[in-house]
């Protein structure tokens, strides 16, 4: 049990300075937050969606990037797009069946996107998937170069893979709000990708309840038309 509290110390100057640098004040605070309140305490809404794998739309890289799957060893050349506590539970999420994408630009990260048959947020939230069905999670890509098509490039690439492997489906969380991530999704959609619900979870020190409501009229299309918001930081 002490040995997170003692990582968490040994990260946050680091991690501080990420958050700032990727998000400002709202960055600085999830950081502080993540070694501290919500330690006791959560509550976040993501939308659950749905793709299916036959009709999604190949996006290639922008010029001058490449996107690559990545499973280490050494996870601090991603410093410059993640947190120093992110890349020790990368390092231990990374696995045979669950594999982590970045975006590069010579030797400079831009971005990452992990895929798997299963997740953190699912062993969390307690979601059961289809058995054919991947999970996509933590997409990420910085600040400087968004806009740019690189978190379609990672969805795309997460796609091949997926579908080499035989997968039929793709699920994933969005945080309820988060335009520039539903942007990415609809450039990469075809038909047949569909926002299937909310789920809604509070965490209350180790306890979590998770609440998920279906769509009252059933399925709905990811929206191609998602309106462009200011990015922080």
């Amino acid at each position: 049990m002490i040995g997170k509290y003692l990582a968490d110390l040994r990260t946050w100057p680091h991690d501080a300075a990420w958050g700032w640098q990727s998000g400002g004040i709202a960055g600085l605070w999830e950081e502080c937050a993540d070694r501290t309140l919500h330690r006791v305490w959560r509550r976040n809404a993501h939308l659950l969606l749905r793709q299916q794998l036959a009709s999604v739309v190949e996006v290639p890289p922008p010029g001058g990037i490449r996107v690559e799957p990545f499973s280490g060893p050494d996870w601090s050349v991603l410093e410059p797009i993640a947190s120093r506590k992110s890349l020790a539970a990368f390092a231990r999420a990374s696995s045979a069946t669950r594999t982590c994408f970045v975006a590069w630009r010579g030797a400079q990260p831009l971005g990452y996107g992990w895929v798997g048959d299963r997740a953190p947020a699912l062993e969390t939230y307690g979601l059961e998937l289809p058995p054919d069905a991947a999970w996509y999670w933590g997409l990420y890509v910085s600040p400087g170069v968004r806009g740019l098509g690189i978190g379609a490039a990672l969805l795309a690439a997460r796609q091949a893979y997926a579908r080499q492997r035989g997968f039929r489906e793709a699920w994933q969380l969005i945080p309820v709000g988060n335009e520039a991530s539903l942007r990415s999704l609809a450039k990469t959609a075809g038909a047949g990708s569909e926002i299937v619900g909310t789920l809604r979870a509070t965490k209350i020190l180790r306890r979590m309840r998770a609440r998920f409501t279906p769509c009252p009229e059933g399925p709905r299309t990811v929206p191609s038309d998602v309106p462009a918001v200011r990015s922080g930081g």
